[in-house]
């Protein structure tokens, strides 16, 4: 046996992801009696991304928090996002773009034959039909996704929960570390039947899994999650190896979603007025001047405009709880209202 050694404290990388595949040839349990729509609603959603069409070619993506949401996944359809009404200081209707973030587990979830369960209030990355069926990726950690995983309706909610902030292994008192042997490690929820479940990383050594069972040509191994949550499976032990004795702890990270760049803005400074200003509740938002409408103005206090009263079209820079996506910190290029709908705070009095 190796000697003991202290792990390193790693950040695991952004693309390891788990896929799952039953070895009898189903990805999960069927469900039987689907019904044509699966439908949500919540008076405070979480921070997600909603896309916004306005032509075949013609998207663009909006961050959304705290606003009112109803959210239909269209099971009837076979394939595809959830559409979303979204009603905040704009109301307007979308989808959930992948990786958006709107849905968590409502309840405890325990799938494929046991290897995976999820607590309540876990994010769920990507929650789409597929097959008449809903089907949802679930971020474990940062870094590590379960992808494509059979869900029920009942299972998913749009609620605001307070997510876990810190992930970290908990530590036995005795126990061995084993990590893959190449990109690639298959678990099964059997020794050498049952369903499957593949776990991919770009580095092997990054993805640390406790044995909790077994030996010689089978080891059980498991990556646990505070409250309970997991993933198990049973391994070959010529496809991984032991890199030390379990002592001290093994932080995975924070839960935070991924990082993305906020681009290169520059406020308009050619316009006559750049600040506050108070839009009419039910005009029409554009895309662009003279360009499709895609939402209502609901309330358009608080909103930030390059206004210039000789022209007919004014842009809005910045609408609370809406913002562009992924630039920071400013709504959208894609906001635009006809300038007789603004009015600008009146000036100080000298």
């Amino acid at each position: 046996m190796p000697s003991a050694r202290l792990p390193r404290l790693r950040t695991l990388p952004a693309f390891v992801a788990l896929s799952f595949a039953a070895a009898v040839g189903l990805a999960g349990p069927e469900r039987a009696g689907a019904a044509p729509a699966c439908k949500h609603d919540t008076k405070w959603s979480r921070r997600f991304h909603a896309e916004v069409s306005t032509g075949p070619l013609d998207r663009f993506f909006i961050e959304v928090s705290g606003a009112e949401v109803s959210a239909r996944l269209g099971l009837d359809t076979g394939v595809g996002p959830a559409r979303v009404s979204v009603r905040s200081a704009i109301a307007f209707e979308g989808t959930v773009r992948p990786n958006g973030a709107l849905y968590t587990t409502g309840r405890a979830i325990e799938t494929l034959d046991t290897m995976v369960r999820i607590l309540p209030g876990w994010p769920l990355t990507d929650v789409r039909a597929a097959s008449g069926k809903p089907v949802a990726d679930i971020l474990m950690a940062p870094g590590i996704r379960a992808t494509g995983v059979p869900v029920a309706c009942e299972d998913l909610s749009v609620e605001a929960p307070e997510a876990p902030r810190v992930l970290a292994i908990p530590i036995p008192k005795s126990g061995d570390i084993f990590v893959p042997r190449a990109s690639v490690l298959t678990l099964r929820s059997r020794v050498t039947e049952g369903m499957s479940l593949a776990l991919e990383t770009a580095d092997p050594e990054d993805l640390l899994m406790v044995r909790d069972g077994g030996r010689d040509k089978f080891l059980h191994l498991a990556v646990s999650l505070p409250g309970g949550a997991r993933i198990s499976g049973w391994a070959r032990s010529t496809d991984i190896r032991q890199v030390f004795d379990l002592q001290g702890g093994h932080a995975i990270g924070g839960m935070g979603g991924p990082v993305e760049g906020c681009g290169n803005y520059e406020e308009p400074t050619r316009t006559p007025y750049v600040g506050p200003a108070v839009v009419a509740n039910g005009m029409s938002v554009h895309a662009s001047p003279d360009g499709p409408a895609w939402g209502k103005v609901r309330d358009g206090n608080g909103w930030k405009v390059a206004y210039d009263a000789s022209r007919p079209w004014t842009r809005v820079l910045a609408v609370p709880n809406l913002r562009s996506y992924p630039r920071c910190g400013e709504a959208s290029e894609h906001i635009w209202v006809p300038t007789g709908a603004v009015t600008l705070p009146k000036p100080d009095a000298p």
